[in-house]
């Protein structure tokens, strides 16, 4: 649920500075948008604000306040809060999220797809009848010039009495073909038809569960995802300071130390997220254990994520391989919960990338089929 729109225009730093966003250096930024816009406005008033753009040189910046509980369609249980689940149980809300991905984007892929194919199918059943062939759609739009298939889908309409109209680059697509003439063995150029490949590929495969309801593909996906979040992170040089020169992180994990207002943002997002923790009786030993488990003993910042073999990834200067790592626990419902709500934004405002042409080499769908086929050439 949209709360309200408004601009980004002067904001505090980690460092308790106010200045012009187009001042703030990259690290600051995501700080800014994790903890100031997302956490803080979440702990504070129950709401996150996103921003389905990318910053650029502007001045200011359009806003979304955001309501993030999510609501099961399939049921009447309600708004779920899903950012104030357990941290402990990390696939429950991941799973929450991924499955909220599949009730909207993916519905929508799955309904556009499923329209394509049901008029593709109908322009094949009556140039078969025709024509006395038995192709498939996808065999007839290889055949076929765009012309031929427009001309088809009017005679079908006609026929049946139905709109069967074509949009290029969503119900079909241009490709040039090589053709073979069986008795001379010359080979021709023609523009032929195909289907939309990339929406094929999100409505069967990326947003659809399998025959036991999980989202396979998509978990593998954004654990694609998570690897080049890190990465950002660490390109951008974020680095968040947790524990000063003056402070120590005794005062934070050993029994009895209980959470209280700080000057650092960070130490009293944590604070704050604990004080909400429904079980009050276990908040201050979760959060004693948030400190022991997430901020890095030695240098006082906070860790963003840890590699399987244990290693701290702190930002500034790390060595990343693309390697599988758990993400921080806010930095892990930031990463899930604000994915899910910026591209329910984005599909809402501009619309889908299905509706253009998939010209760039390192398009989503390309990059998948390189990975699938380089799979398959391993023997995986």
């Amino acid at each position: 649920m949209i709360k309200g729109v408004y601009h980004d225009l002067e904001v505090t730093a980690q460092n308790n500075e106010s200045k012009s966003l187009r001042e703030f250096s990259s690290g600051e930024l995501f700080f800014h948008a994790i903890f100031n816009k997302f956490w803080g406005n979440y702990l504070t008033r129950g709401s996150v604000i996103v921003q389905p753009t990318t910053y650029s040189d502007k001045t200011t910046f359009l806003n979304w306040d955001v309501d993030p509980r999510l609501r099961d369609l399939s049921s009447n249980e309600g708004w779920e809060d899903v950012l104030g689940t357990s941290m402990d149980s990390p696939s429950k809300y991941q799973n929450r999220i991924i499955r909220a991905y599949g009730d909207t984007i993916g519905k929508m892929y799955i309904k556009v797809w499923n329209s394509t194919k049901d008029k593709l199918k109908t322009i094949t059943q009556y140039y078969n009848s025709q024509k006395k062939t038995n192709y498939s759609f996808k065999e007839l739009l290889n055949i076929l010039s765009p012309e031929e298939l427009i001309h088809w889908a009017q005679e079908a309409s006609k026929v049946y009495n139905i709109n069967l109209d074509l949009e290029l680059d969503k119900d079909y697509r241009k490709i040039e073909k090589e053709f073979v003439d069986p008795k001379t063995g010359v080979k021709t150029k023609k523009k032929v038809c195909t289907h939309n490949e990339l929406l094929e590929y999100y409505a069967e495969k990326l947003y659809a569960p399998n025959k036991r309801g999980i989202y396979t593909e998509l978990i593998d996906f954004l654990n694609q995802q998570k690897k080049v979040f890190v990465a950002e992170l660490i390109r951008s040089n974020s680095s968040f300071q947790v524990i000063d020169f003056n402070d120590s992180l005794d005062n934070y994990t050993e029994e009895g130390s209980e959470g209280g207002k700080s000057k650092n943002a960070i130490i009293n997002t944590i604070n704050k997220y604990f004080d909400k923790d429904k079980d009050t009786k276990k908040g201050g030993e979760r959060r004693r254990k948030f400190f022991n488990e997430w901020v890095d003993a030695e240098t006082g910042k906070l860790i963003l994520a840890k590699t399987k073999d244990g290693r701290n990834i702190l930002g500034i200067g790390d060595n990343y391989n693309n390697e599988d790592v758990t993400l921080n626990p806010f930095l892990d419902k930031f990463f899930y919960m604000e994915g899910l709500i910026s591209n329910n934004l984005r599909m809402s405002l501009t619309g889908s990338e299905i509706n253009h042409p998939d010209k760039a080499k390192k398009s989503t769908y390309n990059l998948f089929k390189k990975l699938d086929f380089e799979d398959a050439e391993n023997g995986a």
